[in-house]
């Protein structure tokens, strides 16, 4: 359901034509960023959620896993965001 959702809005979007046979990069980091919505989007579902100064912690100390799971996150965003973009804007030269 997830890459139907996903390959029609890169299709309107982008005009990208993404079957579900051709399951791409673009349809996994949409459903990692779609189940990071998900997953984030509860309130208290990590501890920093009730404590806002754990958010000045480094993320290799233990109990900072939130934190270098946002930062994975952060990155499939950015490639999710950024990357049709620049495929559109290649084909466009």
């Amino acid at each position: 359901m997830t890459s139907v959702f996903t390959s029609t809005i890169l299709k309107l979007t982008y005009g990208m034509n993404i079957s579900e046979d051709n399951d791409s990069d673009y349809t996994k980091a949409a459903e990692i960023v779609m189940a990071a919505f998900a997953e984030a989007g509860h309130p208290g579902s990590f501890l920093v959620d009730l404590f806002p100064s754990m958010k000045f912690i480094p993320a290799w100390l233990p109990g900072a896993g939130w934190k270098r799971k946002a930062n994975y996150w952060r990155k499939v965003g950015e490639y999710f965001s950024r990357t049709p973009w620049n495929t559109v804007k290649e084909q466009l030269v």
